[in-house]
């Protein structure tokens, strides 16, 4: 990759043989990588096969049923296995930042509202600086004061992108961004998220079906029959 030299070969999370089950239903079992800061990886494979599963459990909204990731954060290093709720929450809300399929915009906030609330939730100081600042960048500066409804399906990804950075996350975790946009506005959208990880310096660690776009990322995963394979 041109840009392969924005890698800092430090891991901000280690993935330590993890597997998830449900019952006697193994959904996918010895997961083993790193996430180096500044890395883009992709995560791909058939529907059903537990990609999601595996993506909250890197955002500490799922436990893994065997194994540990181990988050490196702030000179510290964290555990999933040793982590309360109370802890889980604040490593989520300062170290990690999510966009989903669906933007899961608030109907009745704002844009710029919608954008500030994790920093809000945080106590995050000079949110509302920065709040305007990444809608600037996300091209809404004169959107900030639009609701939802009256914004495009691209323009409501965009927020949700500044959203998740509000916080300075060291990485987002994105499910299918794309996956709701026609292909023109789903170039867009990405193509935004590569250039703010070369920007912030974030990780990137994104569930796509989007076949085109793999070759923007550092690595690829592919998950199927429980198996966890770079390609």
């Amino acid at each position: 990759m041109s840009d392969q030299m924005n890698i800092n070969s430090r891991p901000i999370v280690d993935v330590c043989q993890v597997g998830r089950s449900y019952g006697a239903l193994t959904i996918f079992q010895e997961a083993h990588f790193s996430i180096l800061a500044g890395q883009r990886i992709a995560l791909v494979g058939p529907s059903g096969t537990g990609k999601s599963t595996l993506l909250n459990i890197l955002g500490l909204l799922d436990t893994p049923s065997q194994g540990e990731v181990l988050y490196h954060h702030r000179g510290q290093t964290f555990s999933s296995q040793n982590l309360c709720d109370r802890r889980a929450t604040a490593l989520r809300r300062s170290m990690l930042g999510f966009i989903f399929q669906s933007h899961h915009l608030l109907p009745e906030f704002t844009a710029l509202e919608n954008v500030l609330l994790p920093a809000q939730f945080a106590g995050q100081k000079g949110a509302l600086k920065r709040g305007k600042e990444l809608l600037d960048r996300v091209g809404l500066k004169d959107r900030m004061s639009h609701r939802p409804c009256e914004l495009s399906g691209g323009q409501q990804q965009r927020v949700a992108i500044a959203r998740a950075l509000i916080n300075n996350p060291e990485l987002i975790l994105a499910d299918e961004p794309t996956g709701n946009l026609d292909e023109t506005t789903g170039r867009e959208v990405f193509q935004l998220l590569t250039d703010m990880n070369t920007e912030e310096g974030t990780s990137l660690f994104v569930v796509t079906h989007n076949q085109s776009l793999l070759p923007c990322f550092h690595k690829i995963f592919f998950l199927e029959d429980g198996r966890l394979i770079e390609s």
